[in-house]
């Protein structure tokens, strides 16, 4: 699939409702590895397939990249970001709006157990014993919070690494949650913000791209 992909020369990979996770041998395999003076051989474009499996037109891919011929690409890892429901660390997986809005509905005091099957104490009790404090364990678990109910989720559009959800957000969104909104409700709001969210973050990453800050930081993985 990677080659499938690296034919088409893409400068973006976007991910939207793709509900699969991608191998860390996909994402070292999505390299530039192309030459950008040979120009895109433009009678080979991919067939495009609509819900019913019905072929398309076939859709032109651009003949070179739109960024500045100073800028060298060849060589580095592609740019492919994800869409997921979630705020960033809060509910990892296939299920975070569902998560979101039983977190919302339980009591002040009780502890929360996601589809991941981590408790939100144990969440928070990883975060409290890191920095090498010298109070014991369980010093340090009776200072935590005792609320438990979230009061707001949101969206990420996020760098993909080889860890669930769990790459470098490029754009953030929050949701209030609401008393009395059934599940589909919140996910009616949630989406409606997607739709904004993604098409910001292309724009984002456009310009990340552009002045080569992308490549600053790596990404776990895509040495």
């Amino acid at each position: 699939m990677a080659t499938k992909i690296k034919e088409t020369r893409p400068d973006l990979v976007v991910l939207a409702g793709w509900m699969l996770i991608l191998s860390e041998e996909f994402l070292n395999a999505l390299i530039r590895d192309w030459d950008e003076s040979t120009p895109y051989p433009t009678t080979s474009s991919l067939p495009v397939l609509d819900t019913n499996s019905s072929l398309l037109p076939t859709i032109d891919t651009p003949g070179s990249s739109p960024y500045p011929s100073e800028l060298d690409l060849e060589g580095k890892p592609i740019p492919i970001i994800n869409l997921h429901p979630a705020l960033p660390g809060q509910f990892p997986g296939a299920h975070a709006i569902r998560d979101a809005w039983q977190a919302f509905q339980i009591p002040d005091d009780s502890t929360f157990i996601t589809s991941s099957t981590q408790t939100i104490k144990e969440v928070l009790s990883t975060l409290a014993l890191e920095g090498g404090d010298p109070r014991s364990r369980e010093e340090k678990e009776e200072a935590l919070p005792n609320k438990r109910r979230i009061t707001k989720t949101g969206l990420m559009v996020h760098r993909v690494i080889p860890l669930l959800d769990a790459g470098e957000p490029v754009v953030v969104r929050e949701v209030e949650m609401r008393e009395g909104e059934k599940l589909e409700e919140l996910e009616q709001r949630i989406h409606e913000v997607e739709h904004e969210a993604i098409v910001e973050a292309v724009g984002v990453c456009e310009e990340l791209i552009r002045s080569g800050k992308w490549w600053e930081k790596k990404d776990v993985g895509r040495d």
